[in-house]
Parts: structure tokens; sequence; C-alpha cells
């Protein structure tokens, strides 16, 4: 008996060796610019963040990346030494560093490390816990000492003089440790030792304690490992390994992981037993500084360089290889399973097709090629290329040619049967015949409830009882020439579950739905294969990114990748089963993944969204900020950028975690968007407010946060947008428009005084207005009775036209009265007649004229003379006398005239001008005869006295005699607004002169007036003319 034991143990011993397999193990290590050679130590913090000690500072890892923590920080706030041996964190989250110094406290908010405690030496020194808070309790290899963070004091627990590297635990308020062969229970409140023995025959040379729970302990003595029961003292051996056991990591969910000096181990230890320890990495020579187990069961090993994930979960799924090389020449569309049949067609290097099924090793060449669908029922085969159609019963291994003529895109079963799809029409197989079910052509077709549905180019149809198209549910924007249906499955809910190339979807057949209640997709990406899980309501599916799960009662969706154990993403289309012992089978092109979906293990916590690192860029400086943990954020005006590290600490697939988030203005309703950058939020320049910024995250196993990180940001205004700004604009605004007030008040003021004067102004206007309209009327009176006596005293027109019955007068006064008058006399065997420019016009020149015809009244009839020169000559005279007895005036006024007269047979013509000429029309010629250049009357009294010539012009019958004042000529006008002039006269009259006399006035006075347009009159305008009739005597 005594050698039968050690033989059994021995065994035993062996086969968990053997037993121990390979899990999934991933290497974490810090990046390039961070050398480190050593990982010393591993913690995992309040909030999940996981500590790395290091030869070269302190790191943490969020679940992408190792980053360094200290050397973000000035040299002034930097550790005083890069070498940690351990790590150690409180409650409110400061982390106490032992280090080559001593003892550090490291401030995580405000990143200042402040050294604490001196130590001579810490080569076999440990943190053990903070006790009460207050007190931080330290282990060497041969003393316990307490150091009080109050008091600053140091004190010692324990001395022992066995030079034992101590592992003690810290339990509730008593400290357990071994000394010698005894396990010693410190009461830390009254200082008094309990102390029990070990297990017989024991030499300890190395040990490690843990709490299991509140009544048992678990102690690691050696290479032994055992359970004590702490009320009754009692030891239980639980495993024994090959090697000194080295570390314990806490026990959690009753599990514990054991390291010896190569190998990490998983054991369970309940209440009443224990598990057989599982292997799952072994070590080559590598040293193993720390393990811990986390939450999740994730464990974690700090071993050289490097830190070591191992997933224990990650042998839930186990790989095959299937059969051998030939299935990788096949596809998804000639790979089918039925029950745990698996059967693939595929292409030798002869060229030969052949069948292959499993696990019968059936091997049967086909008479085809290039196989496109096959289908498998019970032990019938139905299979197709692009020309022909076969059956083939693999009992007798005997085939049949269906049909050479129809073109076929899948093979289907629908029930019992098998339902054909081409590009004419839908079939049914009816034992070796194909029966027409429907006359349209389709890509694909398959069951939902008691209705059979087809996919074509137009998008889903329903069939209806005769199986015929009933409508178009859904058009080809989601099914369509792109999109690659690779698998459809039925649920035991009546669900219609459709996989394809784009996405997973759901189908509801429901006709009192909208199509985006019908068609609900739940995955975007490539899906190959669908399977139902036995027990569970599950949809599994097969993606190019690992395998993924629906509840399709709740509708909770995981996914695993690699870090849950799911190796390979090359799977193939419409390849998934489940087995006699409900275990789910994907397979992909040489191998299969076969699970337990039941022992598949699915988080339950939902993730929490934290911001492992902050940063701020902006004109003038780039601020860092690591663990940003408060809820309101204040962003300065130069920040033009600030972007968010986001983590939820979810080791298991940390990279395959969702996060979106809401920014919006703090009071209004959220829009959710997706953060673009893996978990990296960029936040471009916000104008200045107040906004809420929530971010929620959703893991790989569709977890998704129930209360999203909130944060209150406050954008700072630019200086001259700040509310002293705004307050100083007001003040400014109001002081100017207070000014402007009081300067239009002023105005309004001056102006008021201005109107009032003007109105004062305007009266008096309006009075002298009145004044003047009276004077002007009785003005005007005067001058209108002026020009009837002025009138009274010219010749009249009847008088001129008696003499002149041929002739016209053309008299247009500038004003009421003129300045130009005509004048007739016949005196004895002589006529005298004159066109006379007064100097001046309007009254001045009527008084002139009035003077003027008295004169020619006097010299023609008083005086006698007859000769024109004469009488301008005697009419200078008589003006003389006239005004010569104004004392001191020299005459400025006189006259310009054409002065003619003639004998009694108009034969004979004599003129005498003062500037104004004579027009004498003769056989369509002109002849101008000038007169003198002075004016009648118009000298000083210094001058010589001037004389008129006189000029005898003989006449013939027919000639027209033009006299006339120099208004005409004189007028301004014209498009230009230049004068007449008299070169244009001249032409006028050579133009009009064979018209009658009253038709040449009507001429003239019209041309002057086109001519004169809107301008004003320039003076008077007197124009005579006469045609010569000579009388017989």
């Amino acid at each position: 008996m005594r050698f039968i034991l050690p033989i059994f143990f021995w065994f035993t011993f062996a086969y968990i060796l053997l037993a121990s397999d390979s899990y999934s193990v991933e290497r974490i290590q810090p990046s390039n610019q961070f050398p480190v050679s050593e990982v010393t130590d591993i913690h995992l913090g309040n909030k999940g963040l996981l500590w790395l000690g290091t030869n070269s500072g302190l790191f943490y890892y969020d679940g992408y990346s190792i980053k360094s923590q200290h050397s973000l920080l000035f040299d002034s706030k930097d550790l005083t030494n890069d070498y940690i041996h351990d790590i150690l964190q409180d409650d409110i989250g400061n982390i106490f560093l032992l280090t080559a110094f001593g003892i550090e406290k490291y401030h995580v908010l405000s990143k200042i490390s402040e050294p604490i405690l001196r130590l001579s030496s810490v080569e076999q020194t440990k943190f053990i816990s903070i006790y009460n808070h207050l007190n931080i309790l330290i282990h060497s290899s041969n003393s316990i000492t307490r150091y009080s963070l109050e008091s600053k004091e140091i004190d010692t627990l324990f001395q022992s003089w066995d030079s034992l590297f101590l592992n003690p635990l810290l339990a509730e308020n008593s400290l357990w440790f071994i000394d010698g062969n005894q396990l010693i229970q410190l009461d830390l409140l009254d200082n008094t030792r309990a102390i029990s023995p070990l297990p017989a025959d024991i030499n300890v040379t190395s040990y490690a304690l843990q709490q299991f729970d509140s009544h048992n302990l678990v102690i690691a003595i050696n290479n032994e490992l055992y359970k004590y029961n702490i009320s009754t003292g009692n030891y239980l051996k639980i495993a024994r390994f090959s090697n000194a056991i080295e570390h314990l990591s806490e026990v959690l969910n009753n599990n514990m992981v054991v390291t010896t000096k190569d190998d990490v181990f998983l054991l369970s230890v309940f209440e009443n037993g224990y598990s057989d320890p599982i292997k799952l990495y072994g070590f080559n020579k590598t040293q193993i500084n720390d393990v811990l187990l986390d939450s999740s069961g994730l464990v974690w090993i700090a071993a050289s360089q490097s830190v070591l994930k191992i997933n224990p979960y990650s042998k839930v799924f186990d790989y095959q290889t299937i059969l051998n090389e030939k299935i990788d020449n096949a596809s998804g569309s000639n790979i089918v399973t039925e029950s745990e049949k698996l059967g693939f067609a595929y292409t030798s290097f002869n060229g030969e097709s052949y069948f292959y099924l499993a696990p019968e090793d059936l091997e049967i060449m086909l008479p085809i090629s290039d196989i496109t669908s096959i289908c498998l029922i019970d032990s019938r085969l139905v299979f197709a290329n692009n020309e022909s159609l076969y059956s083939l019963d693999l009992e007798k291994n005997q085939y049949i040619q269906l049909s050479d003529t129809v073109s076929i895109n899948t093979i289907s079963r629908i029930g019992n049967e098998f339902w054909i799809t081409s590009s004419t029409g839908i079939y049914r197989l009816d034992g070796n015949k194909l029966v027409e079910i429907c006359g349209v052509g389709a890509i694909n077709i398959f069951p939902a409830g008691e209705d059979v549905y087809l996919i074509d180019e137009k998008g889903i149809s329903r069939l209806n009882e005769d199986l015929c198209r009933l409508e178009v549910l859904l058009p080809d924007s989601l099914f369509n020439a792109k999109v690659n249906i690779t698998d459809i499955l039925q649920s035991y809910d009546g669900k219609t579950w459709i996989a394809t190339n784009s996405g997973l979807y759901q189908f509801i057949p429901d006709t009192t739905a909208t199509l985006s209640e019908q068609f609900v997709k739940h995955y975007s990406g490539k899906v190959y294969s669908l399977i139902e899980a036995a027990e569970l309501p599950e949809i599994w599916f097969s993606t190019d990114i690992g395998l993924g799960a629906i509840n399709y009662r709740t509708n909770e969706e995981m996914f695993f990748g690699y870090t849950d154990g799911v190796e390979f993403t090359s799977f193939i289309n419409k390849c998934a089963f489940l087995d006699s012992q409900g275990f789910i089978n994907f397979v992909s092109t040489n191998q299969k993944v076969n699970f337990d979906p039941k022992q598949v293990y699915r988080r339950t916590v939902t993730p929490e969204v934290y911001i492992s690192f902050a940063n701020f860029y902006g004109l003038k400086q780039t601020q860092e900020i690591a663990f940003f943990s408060s809820d309101t954020l204040v962003v300065s005006p130069d920040i033009r950028l600030f972007e968010l590290e986001l983590t939820t600490f979810d080791y298991f697939s940390q990279e395959n975690t969702a996060f979106s988030y809401s920014l919006e203005p703090f009071d209004a309703p959220a829009k959710w968007k997706v953060v673009e950058g893996k978990n990296k939020l960029s936040i471009g320049r916000l104008s200045a407010g107040k906004y809420k910024l929530l971010i929620k995250a959703k893991n790989s196993h569709g977890l998704e946060s129930k209360v999203p990180r909130s944060i209150v940001i406050f954008v700072k205004a630019p200086l001259l947008q700040t509310r002293w700004a705004y307050f100083i604009y007001f003040i400014t605004i109001i002081i100017m428009v207070v000014l402007l007030i009081r300067i239009r008040t002023r105005n309004l003021r001056r102006i008021n005084r201005e109107y009032k004067d003007k109105e004062r102004i305007a009266k008096k206007i309006e009075v002298q207005k009145e004044e003047l309209t009276l004077k002007n009327k009785n003005i005007t009176d005067s001058i209108n009775y002026a020009r009837r006596i002025q009138l009274a005293m010219m010749p009249s027109d009847k008088l001129f036209s008696s003499v002149f019955p041929d002739s016209f007068i053309l008299h247009i006064p500038k004003d009421i009265v003129s300045g130009d008058f005509y004048w007739i006399n016949q005196v004895e065997d002589k006529t005298f007649f004159s066109a006379v420019d007064c100097t001046g016009h309007g009254v001045p020149g009527a008084f002139m004229s009035i003077i003027g015809v008295e004169l020619f009244r006097r010299i023609t009839e008083i005086e006698g003379i007859s000769t024109p020169a004469e009488v301008l000559n005697s009419l200078s005279r008589n003006f003389e006398r006239v005004f010569g007895d104004v004392d001191e005036m020299k005459l400025r006024d006189g006259m310009d005239l054409a002065f003619c007269s003639l004998n009694e047979d108009f034969t004979l013509l004599e003129y005498a001008g003062a500037f104004n000429p004579l027009y004498i029309v003769r056989d369509s010629s002109i002849m101008e005869i000038k007169g003198d250049r002075h004016s009648v009357g118009v000298y000083e009294k210094d001058d010589n006295i001037r004389y008129f010539n006189n000029h005898v012009i003989p006449l013939k019958d027919g000639d027209i005699i033009y006299i006339f004042t120099d208004g005409f000529a004189d007028q301004f006008g014209g498009p230009e607004g230049k004068k007449y002039k008299y070169r244009r006269f001249r032409h006028l009259l050579l133009a009009l002169h064979q018209l009658p006399m009253e038709k040449q006035a009507d001429f003239l006075k019209k041309s002057i007036l086109e001519w004169k347009g809107d301008l004003d009159q320039v003076d008077d305008i007197l124009v005579m003319g006469l045609r010569i009739h000579q009388k017989k005597i």
C-alpha cells in the first residue's frame, strides 16, 4: 500500500500535465519608443485599468496599447526612480509605488509623484495591502512592517530570523503568514497572534497565501496546494505540481491561477471539492514576476519584456481538420451538409469531378464538371452545372440525368422536396421528373412560415397558393445583382434569416407591416452560413471576422473573434450543421470549428466608457491629460481640436468595441453618431457655449452601456466675445445711443429754431410776395396799358397792308412791350418805312420806340427831310436834344435800324442803315446793302459826330425787300444751342422767297420757334418783307 499511493499520485499528476493544451495567448508589449526589458508587476486598478510596473517606469494598458504614464510629466513631477518593484492602489485612486528609492505616492489625476518613505534595500520587499486607508503593510525577507500615512511613522509587526521570502495575506483584520513550520494569524486590532502547525514532515522553502472565503484559505507550500479551514485548522490537499509554486492569484468565481517556474495552471476550488488543474501555458526559461486573474476570467502574466493575456475560454471552440486537401478545391456552392454528414464536390488534378461524403468516407465520380449547385436529402444528391441537372442515389451509386435544357441557378430544399430555380422558371423534382411550378425566373427561393418566396432581379416576391407571383415585397435596392445570398434559415419561431455578402437580415412575413418592419438588418458585413442552436433561442452565423450569435427573443447580438478562441475566418457559404450532441459546426476550406453554444462565455456586465487619454491641440500649445475622469470640460478659445481616447477596459475584445457619441448644445436632444476613429473621438473647434457630450459603448457580445458617459463642455469665448466684452459693448452702445440722442435732440432743437426762423421769414416772404404780386400786377397792368399806347402810336398792320398789299410783318416781342418796332408813313410822293431795334427791350425799349416814332413823324412831316441818311442824321441830333439836359450823363442808348424810302412808282429805293442791312431778292439771288457800323444816338460828348450814308437802288418789278432787326439771327437754339446767324437767315429767305408773303411769315415764325426749342428768347424779333409791284403813272 505504501507504494500504491505514490504511484497513483504520479499517474494522476502525469495525466494532469498531459491533459493540458494550448489556449489563446496574446503577448502585449510596449511600443519601441518605451524601452522596457522587464515587466516587474501587474496591478488591476479600481476602475479596471491595468497598471504595469517595469524597469523603465510606470505604464498602463487600456485595452488597445501599453502607454507610458510617468514619462508624460515634467521633470519636477517625475518619479524619483524608474525601477518599479510593486504597485498598490487605494480606494480613491492614488497609486503607491515601490521603487529603488523606496515608497512613492503617485497622484494619478494631478500627475505628481511624491516620495514618502526612503528604504535602504527593496530587493526582497513587497507590498501586502493598505489597511484602514491609513496604513501600508510591507513585507521583506524577514520582517513585516507598517507605515502610517497619517503620522509618517513606521513600526515592525513581526520579525523572523529565518531568511525566508515571505508572502503574507491580509484577510479582513488579520494578517496571515508562515514562519518556520507554523501558520501565524496576527490580529491587527489587538496585535495578538494565533498559531497553527503546518502538515507534518514539511520543510517550507516557499509559500503563498490567498483567501478562498471568510472560513477558508488556499495555501501553497513548496509544490503542494492546500485548502485550510480557519475554524477547524484542517488542511485539504488539492494538487501537487512538479515544480515549486511561485504565485497564487486571488480566488474569483471559485477560480484561481497557479504558476510554477515553467507553467501556468487554472484551478477551480469549491466549498466541498476542487477540479483538476488545467495547464494554460508553458514557459521556456522565462521568469514569471506576477500573475493576475481578473473578474472576467482572463489570466494576466507579467513575464520578462511583455505581458501575456491568456483566455481560458478559448478552448470552448474545438478545431478539426476535415478529410484531406480535396476540400481546398471546393466552394460554398458545392459543399452540402445533412445532419452530421458533410459532402462536397471537387475537381481532381486530372480534371475529373468527384463527390466525397463523410464520415462514410464515400467517394463517387460525377459525370459532369464545374458543379455550381448541390443539395442532399437523406441519401439522394441532386447536383447541376450551367448545362445539366443530375440525380445521384448514394446508396446504389447510381445517377440519372434529369435535364440538359434548363440553366440552373440554385437547388433548394423546401420541406422534403427538391426545388430548382432557373432563369426561365421554378421547378419541383417529382421522382425523376421536373414539374414546372411557376414560369417566372428566379435567382433563389426559400420558405417563410407557410409561404414560399422567390428572389429575382426585381427583389423579393411572395407566391400565392397557385404558386404565381403575388407581389414584390422588397425592391432590388436590397437584393440585386451585387448582393449574393449565401444562406437562408427558418428559425423555430417562424422567422426567416437571410445571409448575404453584405449583411444578415431577419425576414418577418407580415402583410400589414411596413417593409422596414418586415426586413430588419442585424449585421453589416459578409455572412457565410446560418445555424440555429438546439436548446437556445440563438441564431449563429459565420462572418469574415469570426462568429456571431443573435438571441431572437431579446435581439441581443454577440461576436466572437480571435481573442475568444475563433482562430480562422475563411468560412464557406451555407455550410453549418448541428451534430448529435447539439454542438454547432461551421466549415472552412480545410477545417471545421465545433463547439457547445451553452459553454460559450457570455459577458453580462454592460460596458462603461472611460477616457484613457485626452489631447488638446491649440494655436499656442498642446495639452495632454491622462485618465480624464471629470464630468466637466472647459475648453479655451485657442483650442482648435481635441481628441479623446476611449476605452471600456474590456480586455476580452476591446478592439471589437464600437463607440457612439452625441455632441449637441446642452438642452438639445441627443443625436447619436458612430465614432469613426475606432476608439479616438476627434472634436473640431466649437463655437462658444455649453454643450453635452454623451458617449456609449457596445462590446463584441452586443451589450451596450446602460448609462452613457456624460461630459458637460464649456467652450470659452475669445476675449472679444466674453461676457465682459459684451458688457463693455453694451455700455458703449448705450453711451453711443445717449450721445446720438443728445446730438439728435440738439440738432432737432437747432432745426426747430431754424424752422421757426424760416417760418417767420416765410411769413415775411409771403407778405412781401403778396406785395410783389400786387406790385407786379400793377406793373403788368401798367405795361399792358403801355403796350396799348405803343400799339396806338405805331402804324397799324392795315396801313402797312394798304400801302404794300403783297407784304408781311413778323413781330415776336420778347416781353409784353417791345423795343423793336416798325414804322411807315407817306409824305407827298415819298413812302417811308423802317424796322427799328431800340437799345434794350421791354419797358426801356418801349419808351425808346415811342420817342423814335414821334421823332420820325417830326423829321419827315415837320422838318420835311426825305433822304434816309439825313433822316438818320437828324434823328441822332434829336436824341442829343432829348437827352442833352441830363447832367454828367453819357448817352448809352440809341437805335439800330434800316430806314427806306420809295418814290411814287416804286422804281427807286433809297436806304440808310445803322448796323441793320437791307436784303433785296432778285432773280433767285440776294443782294445785301449793309448799313453803317454805328447806331443812331449812341455817342459820348467828346466823340466826333458820325453821319450816315445814303444808298439809292433802282428796283425792278417783282423784287422782294427784307428789312429786320438782329433778334432773328441772334437767337440761340438748334441741336448745339448756337446762334441762328445771318448766313443761315439769308439761305432761309432764298429758300422761301417764291412763296406768298403771308406763307413766308408763317414759315419764318415756325422755323425760328423750332430752332429756339426750349431755350429762352434772346431778343425781340422783327422781320418785314414786301414784294415790289411797280405803279404806272
